[in-house]
């Protein structure tokens, strides 16, 4: 009663738990502040509590036309698709093989400006060009149709060119931002705007290359640097402006949104932005918004175990009360048995003596012997059988011992001889032999007359039939009572009020089950019965 009593009140507070969060989350919201308020004072507090990593100004490294071709990712791509097929292939091949014939077919064409300058590129790499005109570096395109640019490119070939730091560094601003960290790759020592650049990822770069307000990268946040209105006026190049930021770290950022009602992710299709600020979907922080819940629901998880672990031991207080019972009542049944065999062993010793001398014995009292010897031949078996239920090594409930019965209107005839002025027989009109357990047939035969008797109405009737095709026989005990509702319980309480060996309906429709047969039930008029197959 304890555990109940625990799990009750559990399953109490666990309602009343359910119905305050079913009115606490409706109350969820937002604050009443505007998003783009939220998202600026996101970046205030950044700047104002955390460190700055370093700052980007890309116009003070890369001029204007430079930043739309060498910030761009497409450049580090091959971007034939632009040109003529047959000269892109003709100029590839000659790349290769620096065929003169080919050479002399690309001398013919009319180039436009990139193709013309990686023809002049593909001469000097071939070597029908000894030095490369001065303003080869310098002037647009800076990068490739084959992707890369024309420095970095140079740099690799070290040994047309002999080129020192100094010569490296004042050509980093003509190379593409993603190069810039082969460089360091190489140990090639670069200034620090440039060691800054060259540590920004892909995604931060774009957000550089696009002029975004606010980038988060993969390593780093950027946040762009806007000059105060009185200094707006003064700025020469007022986009310049534009290309200033200040870099912070990831981690820092994702500390500081931890507890802020809104969250910045990149913006996905269909996606429900709060505000969008560039490549940015601000929206709403799950985490923080339905933290004042998130008490309230953990205990209300905690309850659930408990109620799950109350109800387990509960289940198995119950399996063991119960496998308990089973022992006791098994080692009163043990007990019972042990009792009953020395007076049964007295018994049948008697009874033989008095079968011995059975043609000196009166009339009447041989009658009465045979009916004593059948009961004791009875208590026999049934405590056999308890014995045979107590082994535990065994896996049925019961066991069989199937004989021949050579007459199965004798057999019933002599089983119900005791109910012979109560009821009327119905038998095979062409007798036949039979193999069945006669003790477990009988009784159950008994049982089935017994409680027609007591629970039924006149007449009653036994049946015997046989099925042919599936070489059964079927038992029916028929009477024209009114069938009420049946249960085992019903049926134990009623079978322990009246005398005999009754097993009770339930317990006869185990014993059918258990030999393979088939109980047989019905109404108007009610009858009881059951189905058996030759067990030869």
């Amino acid at each position: 009663m304890y555990f109940y009593g625990i799990l009750l009140s559990l399953a109490i507070l666990m309602s009343f738990g359910a119905g305050f969060l079913s009115l606490k989350i409706p109350q969820i919201s937002m604050p009443n502040v505007s998003p783009v308020t939220q998202v600026n004072q996101l970046k205030q507090k950044i700047q104002t509590t955390k460190k700055e990593q370093f700052r980007i100004n890309s116009v003070s490294m890369y001029s204007l036309k430079e930043i739309s071709e060498l910030f761009d990712a497409a450049t580090m791509l091959p971007r034939t698709f632009e040109q003529d097929t047959d000269l892109i292939r003709n100029l590839y091949q000659f790349r290769v093989s620096c065929s003169s014939d080919l050479y002399a077919q690309l001398k013919q064409k009319k180039l436009d400006q990139s193709l013309q300058k990686e023809f002049l590129w593909s001469q000097f790499q071939c070597e029908y060009l000894k030095i490369l005109p001065e303003d080869f570096f310098n002037r647009s395109p800076y990068t490739s149709i084959f992707g890369g640019s024309y420095v970095f490119k140079a740099i690799q070939l070290k040994e047309k060119f002999q080129f020192d730091r100094t010569w490296i560094l004042s050509h980093l601003h003509l190379m593409h931002v993603l190069e810039l960290r082969e460089l360091v790759k190489d140990n090639i020592s670069l200034p620090s705007e440039y060691g800054n650049m060259a540590m920004l990822d892909e995604i931060s770069l774009r957000g550089v290359f696009q002029k975004e307000p606010f980038v988060v990268g993969d390593d780093f946040v950027l946040i762009q640097e806007k000059l105060e209105r009185s200094q707006i006026n003064e700025a020469s190049r007022p986009e310049e402006v534009l290309g200033n930021y200040k870099v912070y770290s990831l981690s820092d950022w994702n500390e500081l949104i931890q507890d802020s009602p809104m969250v910045p992710i990149r913006v996905q299709q269909n996606e429900a932005c709060l505000w969008q600020e560039g490549a940015l979907c601000w929206i709403a922080n799950q985490k923080n918004l339905y933290r004042p819940i998130q008490k309230q629901s953990l205990i209300l998880f905690v309850g659930s175990l408990c109620v799950v672990f109350i109800s387990i031991l509960l289940v198995l207080k119950k399996i063991q009360t119960h496998r308990r019972e089973e022992e006791r009542k098994k080692f009163a049944l043990q007990t019972l048995t042990h009792e009953l065999r020395t007076p049964i062993a007295s018994l049948m010793v008697t009874i033989e003596d008095l079968l011995n001398s059975y043609d000196q014995l009166p009339q009447v009292m041989q009658n009465q012997t045979l009916k004593i010897a059948n009961d004791v031949q009875r208590l026999k078996r049934l405590a056999e059988i308890s014995r045979q239920y107590l082994n535990v090594e065994t896996k049925q409930m019961m066991k069989f011992h199937f004989q021949k019965i050579e007459s199965l209107n004798q057999f019933v005839q002599d089983v119900l001889d005791p109910y012979k002025n109560q009821i009327s027989f119905e038998l095979l009109k062409q007798d036949q032999t039979f193999h069945l357990d006669s003790y477990w047939i009988g009784l159950c035969l008994k049982n089935l007359v017994e409680n027609a008797i007591h629970h039924g109405a006149k007449p009653i009737t036994i049946s015997l039939l046989a099925d042919v095709c599936e070489n059964k026989i079927v038992f029916q005990v028929k009477d024209f009572g009114v069938l009420r509702s049946y249960s085992k319980k019903a049926d134990e309480n009623s079978m322990e009020v009246h005398h005999g060996m009754g097993l009770g309906l339930s317990i006869v429709k185990k014993v059918i089950t258990e030999m393979g047969g088939e109980f047989l039930q019905n109404t108007n008029p009610t009858l009881f019965g059951f189905k058996i197959g030759d067990k030869l």
